[in-house]
C-alpha cells in the first residue's frame, strides 16, 4: 500500500488560502508570460513550495506560505520548474519525516527509489541516490524497517556505482544539469535527515 500521499482538505482554512494562491499565481503567470503551460508552472511551482515548506515545519500552518511569498518572483524570472523534483523531494521527506503517520511499507520504498533512478540517470547526477542513501541510513540509525530500508539503501549504492560506471562522470557528482535553486533544496533535505535524527531522539 502506497502512504505517501496526502489528500487536501478544501474545508481547512490554509488549504482554501494556497487554492486561491496557486490560481491566482498561475493567472499571473499566464498573463505575464503570455503562455498557458508557462502559467501552469508557476502556479505549479508557488504549490509546490507551499508543500515542501509545510513537511520542514508541519507544526506551524502559516510559515509556508512566507516561502510560497518568495517563490512568487518565478512570475518575473521564470525560465523553468523541475516539478518532479520536486515530487521526488516531497516523497523523500514524508517517508522520512513520518507525517502521514502510517508505518513505512515496501511500495514507499520501491517508488522512490524508482523515482530516485530516474533522475539519477536522466540527469546524470549521483546526487539523487546520495539523498536517498542517506534516508535509508537514517532508518537504520533509527532501527525502523531495518530489513527493509537496508535492503533499500544496498540497491542505491549498487545503481550509484553502476551510474559512476557506466555514465563516466568525471567527477563522483555531476551536478551541470542542476538549477541552485535544486542543489540548495536537496542540501536542505538532506540536512534535515540529520534534524529529524535528533529531534526523534529526544
Amino acid at each position: 500500500m502506497f502512504t505517501l500521499g496526502r489528500k487536501i482538505d478544501l474545508g481547512y482554512r490554509p488549504n482554501q488560502i494556497i487554492v486561491i494562491v496557486t490560481l491566482l499565481s498561475a493567472l499571473s503567470g499566464w498573463l505575464y508570460t503570455s503562455e498557458l503551460l508557462s502559467g501552469l508552472a508557476i502556479g505549479g511551482g508557488v504549490f509546490s513550495t507551499w508543500a515542501l515548506s509545510r513537511e520542514l515545519d508541519p507544526r506551524h500552518e502559516f510559515s509556508a506560505f512566507v516561502a510560497s511569498a518568495f517563490s512568487l518572483i518565478m512570475i518575473v524570472y521564470y525560465d523553468s520548474i523541475q516539478l518532479l523534483v520536486i515530487a521526488w523531494l516531497l516523497l523523500l521527506l514524508r517517508m522520512t519525516n513520518g507525517i502521514t503517520g502510517k508505518k513505512l511499507t515496501i511500495i514507499d520504498v520501491l517508488s522512490v527509489l524508482a523515482l530516485t533512478a530516474t533522475l539519477t540517470f536522466s540527469e546524470e547526477t549521483s546526487l539523487y541516490l546520495i539523498t536517498f542513501i542517506l534516508s535509508m541510513l537514517y532508518f537504520i540509525i533509527s532501527r525502523e524497517r531495518m530489513a527493509l530500508t537496508l535492503s533499500a539503501g544496498a540497491v542505491g549504492l549498487v545503481l550509484l556505482i553502476t551510474q559512476t560506471i557506466f555514465q563516466q562522470t568525471n567527477t563522483f557528482m555531476s551536478v551541470a544539469g542542476l538549477t541552485p535553486l535544486t542543489l540548495f533544496a536537496i542540501s536542505a533535505v538532506s540536512f534535515s535527515f540529520i534534524v529529524f535524527w535528533f529531534i526523534s531522539e529526544d
